[in-house]
């Protein structure tokens, strides 16, 4: 990603300066790996839900939209995708049986309230993701070209962004 992210800022200002810290001998020095991170957050009582790399053999980033796992034993097209264990959800078969009946509110393409419950921007993003994960929703994978020319297997969780997208595309068919 970093690589990317580079890429385009350069293509859209050669002049301008980009930090990349993945060639910052300094903080190569101090975090060459996860763990070290993960230490350092411990150590000055950073609380974080970052699962440890110790215990699988795939690499997860994650962020209030989703999260990612990538690498090692994903790489494999014979290995499936369900050795990932979801953090944000549950496998689709693992979800209740019964269905759910969520109602979103839409306001000029946003989302505004869930349930009949109006909402924040970011209460909205969290309560789908919880609304999406206990139900199966937004786990996926994919096989990507990367810039360097390799492939890329990463399987995916994004369950209040997949809530909400079909949401407004159904909103979308609707009106349109």
């Amino acid at each position: 990603d970093q690589v990317r992210f580079e890429r385009y800022v350069n293509v859209m200002d050669p002049n301008f300066k980009v930090y990349a810290p993945w060639r910052d001998p300094v903080l190569l020095e101090e975090f060459p790996g996860r763990t070290q991170m993960l230490q350092f957050l411990q150590r000055h009582g950073i609380g974080h839900s970052i699962i440890s790399q110790a215990r699988k053999r795939y690499s997860t980033d994650a962020n209030i939209c989703g999260l990612s796992n990538e690498a090692e034993d994903l790489e494999s097209l014979e290995t499936p995708m369900t050795i990932v264990n979801p953090v944000m959800g549950v496998w689709p078969k693992d979800a209740p049986n019964a269905q759910e009946e969520v109602t979103l509110r839409f306001e000029q393409g946003r989302c505004i309230a869930v349930n009949g419950k109006a909402l924040k921007p970011l209460q909205v993003l969290q309560l789908c993701n919880q609304i999406g994960g206990r139900n199966g929703l937004g786990i996926s994978q994919a096989l990507e070209n990367r810039i360097l020319g390799t492939k890329s297997r990463g399987v995916y969780e994004a369950p209040g962004m997949e809530l909400l997208g079909q949401a407004i595309t159904k909103v979308y068919e609707a009106v349109l």
